[in-house]
C-alpha cells in the first residue's frame, strides 16, 4: 500500500537550546496550593522530558514526557494565582511594582493531561520577561513534534531511560526500585528483575541505588533485553538462515530485506532493491559486536536493534509530513471538524469551557462551532452556550481571544468558525466588532480576487487561505426600497434565483430540520420594531454578514438544484440521520455534490451523552466537515484523531481522485474493484508484545479495518488471551487477512486489551502508508498520545488484490519463466494420461465434437483456448454419463436396448418429457429462508436489539431518578412530620397540665393529616409527571424503532431481489443444462435409429441400385422426422424457459407490494402500540415495538 506523494514540507527534529538543557531557577506555584517553592527546571539535551526538582531536594524530581505536553504559554494567556500570598511571593521574587500583567509576562504555564478536558496546569515564574518568552517558545517547539510522537521503539526506550536518569537524587544515585516498578509487580517478577539488573551491573537489590556513572543507555538496554526476552525473534533469526550460527551474513540480510521488508509493488528505480552496500550500512549502524561488523555479519542483537529502529518504521516517513498537494479547492479535502466545541461533557447539563477551544485547535481541528446567544448580564455581552439547556455559559469575547492565540500554533492552514447565531442585532454588532478587533489580519472578511463569489467558481485552496480565519454564518444582503428596508437572505428558500427578499417586519417561523443549513438556528428575530430601529438592526446584522464569504450556510435543496446553481461558496449542514438517508438513497449523487460544494455532518439530537457516530461512512461519501464531539474519546473520535495525524497533522486530507474529478463516478457502496484503483490485500500476523502494561494480567489483540462498507472488518479478528504476562507475551497467530477495495480511504486499527476488556493502547494506521514486513508498532492512549513502553511486534504482508480465478495469470506475469516451466510439466503429465485413455477406449473416446485433439491436452496458443477446452471436456463427460457413446464401454446389446428405450420415450407423439431434473421453483417463503437473506435479517435484528437495549438502559436511568425523587420528597415530609410530632409532644405535656389536651391533640392530628396529604400529593405529582415523561419517551422510542424498521424494509426487499436473481440464475442454468442433455439424447437416439434402419435395409435388398434408392428415401424420411421432432422439443424447451422467467418476474413484482404492505403494517403496529400506552404500566413495560414473533418485513424483531 506504500506510495509517495509530492512532499512539500519536511518534519523538523527537536533542537534543545542551551538555556533549556542547562536548566533555570523558577518559582513554582500550583493552583491547589498557595505555597511557592524554588525549583530547578530543565529539559534533557535530546528533548525527551521536562523535569523539575526543589532547589533544596526536599521532594523527589517530577518528570513529564514532552510528547504529553499539550501547550506552553506565557504573557496574556498564562495562568495567574488566586491566592494573595502567592502573588506577594511572586512579586517579591520578581521585584516589580503591582502591575496587572507583570505576573503573566514572567510566568511559563505548561499544560498537560490525558484528554482535552481533564487538564493540569504547572506554572513556573522567572524574574525575567525575556527568559519566560524564550522558555515558552522553545519548550512548545519541543512538545508538538510529529517525529517524537512517532518515535521508534528504540528511541522510546531512550526516552524511558532519560525519564529514569533525570530522577537522580542529590548524591547522583537512582533508587533501583524506581526502575523495577515499571517492569514488575509480582514478587517473582520483581526478583527476576533485580537479578537481571545485577547481571547488567546496575544494582544488587531493591534497597540498592544505581550510580549515575554506571547507568548508561547500553547497560539499560542489556537489562531490558535480558528481562524482555524475545523468543519470537530467535525463531525468525533461525528461519532467515542463521541456524546454529550466531549471525547472519550480509547476503542473508540483503535477501531478508528484499523478500520481507520491501513492498514488492514499489517502483524499482524510485525505490531500489537493497544491495550489499546498504546492508553493510545497516550492520555498521546497529551491530555492537565490532568483530561481526567488520566481517559483514549481524547478530540477533543487531537485528533486533534494526527492527526496533526508525529505519524500520511501520509508517512511511513521508506520510507524517505534509506530503499531499494543498492547492486543490477546499471542497476536495476532508477537514478535521468539531461539534459544539465549547462543551466539556453532556449536551444538556455539561460545562462550557474556553480552554477546550485551545485544546481542539492545538490537536489539529480546523472547523470549530460557536453557539452564540444574548448575554443576560448588565454588560449585555454575547455568550456561547447550548441554548435552552442547563449548560453553562462562556463569554464570546474570551473564546475569540483563545482562538486567536491557538489557531495557528500547530499548523498554519485555515480555520473555519461555524457560528450558530441566536443573538439580537445589537449583540451581533458586538460580535462583528470583536471578530475584527481580535482577529485582525487573520480574519478573511472579503473574498479573494481570483476566487469571486460567482457560479461555477471553485473555492480557494488551503494553501491560498493559510493563516486565515473564515466565518460561516448567515449571509445577509441589504436592499433599500422606497417603502422600507428589506433583508435578503441568500439561499434560504428554493426559488429560481436561489434568493428571496423578506421584509424586516415579517416573521419567519422555522423548525430545526435534519438537513438544516444552520443546525436549526433562527434566521430572523421575530420582532415588531419602528422604522428607525429596523434600519439600525439591518445595519448591525449587515456588519456581521459582511465578514462571511466562502462558507455561506443554506438549506439543502436537492442535488439537482445544487448542480444547477453550482454555488461552490454555499454549504449545507446535515444531521447524521439526514446524511445517512441521502447516502442510502443517492450515494453517487452525494459524492458528486461533495466534489464542488462543502457539506457538514453533525451528531443527531439524541446523542445527549456526547457520544459520536462513525465518521467513516461520511468520509466514504466525500463529506468535508464531519463534526465530532471532541470531549468524548470513543472509537469514532479515536479513529478521527488517528486519521488526521498524517499529512503533518495539518487538519486537511486530500480526498481520493475518484471523489474529486468531474469525469469519474464513485459509488461508496461498491463491492468490487474500482476502475483506476488498484485494490490490495493486507495480511496482519500478530506475533508478540513488549511491556504492554505494568499490571500482571492477561492480554489479547483485536485487529479491525475501517473503510468502504465492503472493506470494513470489525469484531472478527482477535488473538488468544495470553494469561498473566504483559512483559513479553507471544501470540503468534495465523495472519488476519483483509481485502481492500479503496486503500486511500481505509485504515487499520490494532487494539490491545487487558483480559477484563480494558483498553491498554491502540494504533490507527493508514493502509496506503503501511510498510510491509516485520515491524514494531508503538501504541497510543485514547487521546492518541504515544505510550512510552507498550509495543506490538507484527508481520505485515501487502499485495495487489488478485481474484483466485486469476492467480495463475498473475503468477505468470510475475515470473513467466517459472510459470512456463510448470505449464510444460503439467502438459506432459496430461499427455501420458490421455495416451493411456486412448489405448483403453480406442480413438472414439479421444474425440470431442469432431476434434481429434485429446480433450485433456492443454493448447499452447493461450489461456482462453485452454479454458474453452476444459469447458467442452466437462460437457462431454457429462453427456457420456447420460448417453453412453463408446461401444467398448458396455455390451452392444445393452447399449442398443437403452437407446431404443430412450428413442421411444423421446419421440413418441405428443409425449415429449425432456426435463428429467425436477426444478423446485422459488417462492417468497423459500427466499426468506435463503442464507443470503437470513444473513441480512440477522444483522437487522442485531441493530434493532441494540437500539432496544439502549432504550431499556435509558428508561432504567429515568425510573431510578423518579424513585430517588419520590424518596427525596417523602423524606422531606417525614422530617416535617417528625419535627411536628416532637413539637406537639412538648405542647401535649404542657396542655395536659393546663387541661387543654384534647384540643391540642386534635390540632396535632389535623396538622399530621395535612402533612400526609401533602406527601401524597407531592408523590402523586412526581408519579404523574413521571408517567407523562415515560409516555413521551416511549413514543420517541417507538418512533426511533419504527424509523429503523422502515429503513430496513427496502434493504430487505433489495436483498430478496438479489437472492431471487441468484436462485433464478441457478434454476435457469439447471434447466438449460437439462435441455442440452435431452436434446443430445434425442440426437443420439435418432442417429442410432437411422443406423439400425440402414442395417435392416442392407439385409433386405441385394440389388445395389434398389438398396441405394431405399436408403435415399429412408434418409429423407429420417431427416424430416428428426427435424420435426427436434423443433418440437426446442419449442417445448423455450416455452419452459419463458414460463420460468415469467414466474420469477411476477415474484419480483410482488416485492413492491410487499414493501408497501410491510411499511403500512409497521405504521399500523406503531399506532396500536402508542394507543395502548394510556392503559399500560409504563414502569414495567419493555420499550419494544416489534415482538419476538413479529414477521413484518420478513423477519422477527
Amino acid at each position: 500500500m506504500a506510495g509517495a506523494g509530492p512532499v512539500s514540507q519536511k518534519l523538523p527534529s527537536i533542537v534543545v537550546p542551551q538555556l533549556l538543557s542547562e536548566g533555570g531557577r523558577f518559582l513554582k506555584w500550583d493552583e491547589s496550593d498557595a505555597n511557592c517553592t524554588f525549583h530547578i527546571v530543565e529539559v534533557d539535551p535530546k528533548g525527551h522530558v521536562l523535569s523539575w526538582k526543589p532547589e533544596d531536594y526536599s521532594k523527589d524530581t517530577e518528570v513529564l514526557e514532552l510528547v504529553h505536553v499539550r501547550d506552553v504559554r506565557t504573557g496574556q494567556y498564562a495562568r495567574t494565582p488566586k491566592a494573595q500570598a502567592t502573588k506577594e511571593a511572586i512579586k517579591g521574587f520578581c521585584a516589580f511594582d503591582n502591575e496587572a500583567s507583570a505576573i503573566q509576562e514572567r510566568t511559563v504555564t505548561v499544560v498537560y493531561g490525558p484528554n482535552m478536558v481533564d487538564l493540569t496546569f504547572v506554572n513556573f515564574v522567572t524574574s525575567s520577561i525575556s527568559e519566560a518568552g524564550v522558555w515558552a517558545k522553545h519548550l512548545f517547539r519541543c512538545t508538538n513534534n510529529l517525529l517524537e510522537d512517532n518515535a521508534s521503539p528504540l528511541k522510546c526506550l531512550e526516552r524511558f531511560f532519560t525519564k529514569i536518569y533525570v530522577q537522580k537524587n542529590q548524591d547522583g544515585e537512582i533508587p533501583a526500585k524506581l526502575l523495577v516498578k515499571h517492569f514488575a509487580t509480582g514478587k517473582d517478577d520483581k526478583k527476576r528483575a533485580y537479578d537481571m539488573m545485577s547481571n547488567a551491573g546496575l544494582a544488587q537489590g531493591k534497597r540498592d541505588f544505581i550510580k549515575v556513572k554506571d547507568f548508561t543507555f547500553e547497560r539499560f538496554l542489556t537489562f531490558y533485553n535480558s528481562l524482555v526476552t524475545r523468543k519470537d525473534l530467535d525463531v525468525i533469526f533461525t528461519d532467515l538462515g542463521a541456524k546454529r550460527k550466531p549471525y547472519l551474513t550480509a547476503d542473508q540480510l540483503v535477501d531478508f530485506l528484499n523478500s520481507h521488508q520491501r513492498d514488492p509493488r514499489l517502483n524499482e528505480i524510485l525505490f531500489p532493491y537493497y544491495n550489499s552496500q546498504r546492508a553493510n550500512g545497516i550492520i555498521q549502524r546497529y551491530e555492537l559486536n565490532k568483530d561481526f561488523a567488520n566481517k559483514g555479519f549481524i547478530s540477533i542483537q543487531g537485528l533486533t536493534s534494526f527492527l526496533m529502529s526508525e529505519d524500520n518504521s511501520i509508517l512511511l516517513p513521508e506520510k507524517l509530513q505534509i506530503h499531499q498537494e494543498m492547492t486543490f479547492p477546499m471542497a476536495h479535502y476532508f477537514i478535521n471538524s468539531s461539534h459544539n466545541t465549547y462543551l466539556t461533557g453532556h449536551q444538556l447539563t455539561g460545562k462550557s469551557s474556553v480552554e477546550i477551544y485551545r485544546q481542539v485547535l492545538l490537536s489539529g481541528c480546523r472547523c470549530i462551532e460557536l453557539d452564540c446567544w444574548d448575554g443576560k448580564g448588565e454588560d449585555l455581552e454575547p455568550v456561547i452556550t447550548h441554548g435552552m439547556t442547563l449548560c453553562t455559559e462562556v463569554p464570546f469575547k474570551d473564546v475569540l481571544e483563545a482562538i486567536a492565540e491557538s489557531a495557528f500554533k500547530t499548523t498554519d492552514y485555515p480555520v473555519v468558525l461555524s457560528f450558530e447565531n441566536h443573538c439580537s442585532a445589537k449583540q451581533q454588532k458586538k460580535m462583528a466588532n470583536y471578530c475584527l478587533l481580535i482577529f485582525g489580519d487573520m480574519l478573511l472578511n472579503k473574498s479573494i480576487e481570483d476566487f469571486p463569489l460567482e457560479k461555477d467558481v471553485e473555492l480557494p485552496s488551503p494553501k491560498d487561505l493559510k493563516n486565515k480565519i473564515l466565518i460561516k454564518n448567515k449571509k445577509r444582503v441589504i436592499k433599500e426600497t422606497k417603502s422600507q428596508a428589506s433583508v435578503e437572505l441568500t439561499g434560504q428558500q428554493s426559488v429560481d434565483s436561489g434568493n428571496v427578499s423578506i421584509p424586516l417586519d415579517t416573521t419567519i417561523p422555522e423548525e430545526p430540520t435534519e438537513n438544516d443549513g444552520n443546525d436549526g438556528e433562527p434566521e430572523v428575530e421575530v420582532v415588531q420594531k419602528s422604522e428607525e430601529e429596523e434600519q439600525e438592526e439591518v445595519e448591525a446584522q449587515q456588519e456581521l454578514s459582511e465578514l462571511v464569504n466562502y462558507f455561506q450556510p443554506v438549506h439543502f435543496r436537492g442535488f439537482d438544484k445544487a448542480e444547477k446553481f453550482r454555488k461552490c461558496y454555499e454549504m449545507s449542514s446535515f444531521s447524521e440521520n439526514a446524511a445517512m438517508n441521502l447516502l442510502k438513497e443517492s450515494p453517487v449523487e452525494f459524492v458528486n455534490y461533495n466534489k464542488f460544494q462543502p457539506s457538514r455532518i453533525y451528531p443527531k439530537g439524541q446523542r445527549i451523552s456526547s457520544d459520536n457516530y462513525n465518521p467513516q461512512m461520511f468520509w466514504n461519501a466525500g463529506c468535508q466537515f464531519v463534526a465530532l464531539n471532541f470531549q468524548t474519546l470513543d472509537v469514532p473520535m479515536m479513529l478521527n484523531l488517528g486519521k488526521f495525524e498524517t499529512n503533518g497533522r495539518c487538519g486537511y486530507l486530500l480526498k481520493p481522485e475518484h471523489m474529486r474529478r468531474k469525469d469519474r463516478t464513485f459509488d461508496p457502496f461498491v463491492d468490487s474493484m474500482v476502475d483506476g484503483v488498484i485494490a490490495g490485500t493486507v495480511h496482519v500476523k500478530v506475533i508478540s508484545g513488549q511491556c504492554l502494561s505494568e499490571r500482571r494480567c492477561g492480554a489479547y489483540v483485536d485487529v479491525e479495518m475501517f473503510g468502504l462498507p465492503a472493506d470494513i472488518v470489525r469484531k472478527q479478528y482477535r488473538t488468544k488471551v495470553v494469561q498473566n504476562n504483559t512483559v513479553n507475551p507471544v501470540f503468534d497467530e495465523e495472519p488476519f487477512k483483509f481485502k481492500v477495495i479503496m486503500p486511500h480511504l481505509a485504515v487499520l486499527r490494532i487494539c490491545v486489551y487487558e483480559d477484563n476488556g480494558k483498553l491498554i493502547g491502540h494504533r490507527i494506521l493508514p493502509i496506503d502508508g503501511l510498510s510491509p514486513g516485520f515491524r514494531h508498532i508503538k501504541l497510543r492512549n485514547e487521546s492518541y498520545q504515544p505510550l512510552c513502553l507498550p509495543t506490538l511486534f507484527v508481520e505485515i504482508v501487502t499485495k495487489d488484490y488478485v481474484p483466485e480465478s486469476l492467480n495463475d495469470f498473475a503468477n505468470a506475469l510475475t515470473n513467466p519463466q517459472k510459470y512456463l516451466s510448470e505449464k510444460e510439466q503439467r502438459a506432459k503429465k496430461l499427455e501420458a494420461l490421455m495416451e493411456e485413455g486412448d489405448q483403453e477406449g480406442g480413438t472414439e473416446g479421444g474425440k470431442v465434437n469432431g476434434n481429434n485433439k485429446p480433450t485433456g491436452m492443454i493448447n499452447k496458443d493461450g489461456a482462453a483456448e485452454k479454458k474453452e477446452k476444459t469447458s467442452v471436456m466437462k460437457e462431454t463427460i457429462h453427456e457420456s454419463a447420460s448417453v453412453p457413446t463408446r461401444v467398448g464401454s458396455m455390451p452392444p446389446r445393452k447399449v442398443e436396448d437403452q437407446v431404443k428405450e430412450t428413442t421411444k420415450r423421446s419421440i413418441s407423439q405428443g409425449n415429449i418429457k425432456p426435463t428429467e431434473e425436477i426444478i423446485i421453483k422459488a417462492d417468497l417463503n423459500s427466499l426468506l429462508s435463503h442464507k443470503i437473506y437470513l444473513k441480512l435479517n440477522s444483522k437487522h435484528n442485531a441493530e434493532m436489539n441494540s437500539l432496544v437495549s439502549k432504550h431499556i438502559k435509558e428508561l432504567g436511568k429515568v425510573n431510578k431518578e423518579i424513585d430517588l425523587e419520590s424518596k427525596r420528597r417523602r423524606s422531606i415530609i417525614e422530617k416535617e412530620k417528625s419535627t411536628t410530632q416532637k413539637r406537639y409532644n412538648k405542647l401535649l405535656k404542657k396542655a395536659e397540665k393546663e387541661g387543654t389536651y384534647t384540643e391540642v391533640y386534635n390540632e396535632c392530628l389535623k396538622e399530621i393529616g395535612e402533612l400526609n396529604d401533602k406527601q401524597d400529593r407531592s408523590v402523586e405529582e412526581v408519579v404523574k409527571s413521571h408517567r407523562s415523561k415515560l409516555k413521551e419517551m416511549f413514543q420517541i422510542y417507538y418512533e426511533e424503532q419504527l424509523s429503523l424498521a422502515k429503513s430496513q424494509v427496502q434493504p430487505k426487499i433489495d436483498e430478496l431481489r438479489k437472492t431471487l436473481k441468484v436462485v433464478e440464475a441457478s434454476d435457469k442454468k439447471k434447466l438449460i443444462s437439462q435441455h442440452s442433455r435431452d436434446m443430445a439424447t434425442l440426437k443420439n437416439a435418432q442417429d442410432l435409429d437411422r443406423s439400425n434402419r440402414m442395417k435392416d435395409l442392407s439385409k433386405g435388398f441385394k440389388d445395389p441400385e434398389e438398396l441405394a434408392q431405399h436408403r435415399r428415401r429412408e434418409n429423407k424420411k429420417h431427416v424430416e422426422q428428426s427435424v420435426k421432432e427436434r423443433q418440437k422439443l426446442q419449442s417445448h424447451q423455450e416455452t419452459e424457459l419463458e414460463t420460468l422467467t415469467k414466474e420469477y418476474e411476477d415474484l419480483s413484482v410482488s416485492f413492491d407490494e410487499k414493501h408497501s404492505k410491510d411499511v403500512a403494517d409497521l405504521e399500523s403496529l406503531f399506532r396500536d402500540k402508542v394507543k395502548l400506552l394510556d392503559t399500560q404500566d409504563l414502569r414495567t413495560l419493555t420499550p419494544k415495538l416489534l415482538s419476538a414473533d413479529c414477521t413484518i418485513g420478513g423477519g422477527s424483531g
